[in-house]
């Protein structure tokens, strides 16, 4: 990389994190719709003053953030971020103000310094060191910046669809979450995709539960309907589940094997002595991170408040998720369910979907893995663990199915993942090391073949 950008790097931490502070700063709480214009518009001036063509686009939820820097070379890196936020509650647990972006020991605290801010920002100060530097980008580089990510990115599919062009690139990079357990900083290049449902049983109106020998109980119905989805050996028994699941290669098995986790401090985490089904070692890393499942979320039904109320409820409900893996379709999940229920005498159950995501993986061989990697070895002085697949959900399937890029994740967050939590936090030397890293990524990836 050429020298005089890692100078402006140098010269110019401590503007770099002023600037980061000030994001900070910025409430984006999309969830209850604080600040998010503010934000937006911040961000759309920023990426202006630099040079970008920036636009703010107004969507029937939050606003979305582009730019396009352009570059000397052939390439097109699309770089892809969000400026929301979770809220900060319980506020009385947070050391310092959330939204004040205090700097205590290297830590600057404040909600978003992870998730995503801090992570996503790194990515325009990048930009900016070339420009300042006087050194042309050697590829061009295209910013997409939503603002709806923790609340299911609701807006980002039709954006992404009716904005093809602009968004058009060779490669696709997210910046977010942590480095691993024992510090390495971290690379993701797939996810799960997710059927989210919710299950309903109801009758006309809630009665005495004298006369339960008689009538009909949803609460039940809803007990018995969800016993018949899994049996005690975490298997599946929605008839053609597995069908289309796609099994992990010999390499992300063997990526998989060399991925720095820490399974005993999970199980202190959750209060047990072991995991379900008695895993352990690679075992249970694979079924954590290629396996699908179907986990209750959330079941309620009838009277639990004070003291007794002896009635019949008229209605009950659970929030089902399916995790989901490539090639397995939310659309063809849901129609199996519907079609599962229906068979074991369910058909009064009610299925309203609540979301659908298809999951995505990247190979371990494509040019920009192997850039990244480079990039942050160079960095950090670190080689990065590789994580070929998250056990998580997220909104990257869409630039797969319109802009055919499957998405790379890289990680600058400190081990301690407080992301959704009281006192979230980056270091401030993983976030000026992540401006570098990214800095040395469109050199490299500009001469990957």
């Amino acid at each position: 990389m050429d020298e005089r950008v890692l100078q402006i790097l140098q010269e110019k931490t401590e503007r770099n994190v002023a600037d980061l502070k000030r994001l900070l700063r910025q409430p984006s709480i999309s969830a209850q719709g604080i600040g998010m214009l503010e934000c937006a518009q911040m961000l759309r001036d920023e990426l202006a003053a630099l040079g970008g063509q920036a636009e703010l686009h107004l969507t029937p939820g939050h606003p979305i953030v582009t730019a396009v820097f352009p570059g000397e070379g052939p390439k097109t890196l699309l770089v892809y971020g969000h400026y929301d936020v979770q809220p900060p509650e319980p506020l009385e647990e947070w050391k310092y103000d959330p939204f004040g972006a205090e700097e205590v020991d290297g830590k600057i605290f404040a909600r978003g310094a992870v998730d995503d801010k801090g992570n996503f920002y790194t990515a325009i100060k990048a930009v900016q060191a070339y420009k300042e530097a006087g050194v042309p980008l050697p590829l061009t580089v295209k910013f997409i910046i939503e603002g709806e990510e923790e609340v299911s990115s609701a807006s980002l599919y039709d954006f992404v669809k009716e904005h093809k062009d602009l968004l058009q690139a060779d490669a696709l990079i997210g910046i977010d979450g942590n480095f691993t357990v024992n510090g390495y900083p971290q690379m993701l290049l797939g996810r799960k995709g997710m059927c989210y449902v919710q299950l309903t049983a109801r009758t006309a109106r809630d009665h005495h539960s004298m006369r339960a020998p008689l009538l009909v109980n949803p609460a039940w119905r809803l007990v018995w309907a969800l016993n018949t989805l899994k049996n005690e050996r975490e298997e599946v028994l929605i008839e053609g589940f597995y069908d289309d699941v796609l099994e992990p290669t010999e390499e992300e098995m063997q990526l998989l094997a060399e991925l720095d986790w820490n399974p005993e401090a999970l199980l202190q985490e959750a209060g047990q002595s072991e995991f379900l089904l008695g895993l352990e070692g690679l075992e249970a890393k694979k079924r954590l991170h290629f396996a699908p499942t179907c986990t209750i979320c959330g079941i309620g039904s009838g009277y639990m408040g004070q003291g007794p109320k002896t009635v019949i409820p008229s209605v009950a409900s659970a929030k089902v998720d399916m995790r989901l893996v490539p090639n397995q379709k939310p659309a063809d999940i849901l129609a199996k369910l519907r079609k599962h229920l229906d068979k074991h005498g369910f058909s009064d159950i009610e299925i309203e979907s609540l979301g659908g995501l298809e999951g995505c993986r990247t190979s371990p061989h494509s040019p920009i893995v192997r850039a990244m990697q480079q990039s942050i070895t160079e960095a950090f002085v670190l080689k990065p663990s590789i994580m070929p697949s998250i056990p998580g959900s997220g909104p990257a399937y869409v630039f797969k199915e319109h802009l055919n890029l499957n998405q790379i994740t890289a990680c600058f967050g400190p081990p301690e993942d407080l992301n959704h939590a009281p006192n979230e936090y980056i270091f401030r030397s993983s976030y000026l090391k992540g401006i570098e890293a990214i800095a040395r990524l469109f050199k490299l990836y500009s001469q990957a073949e």
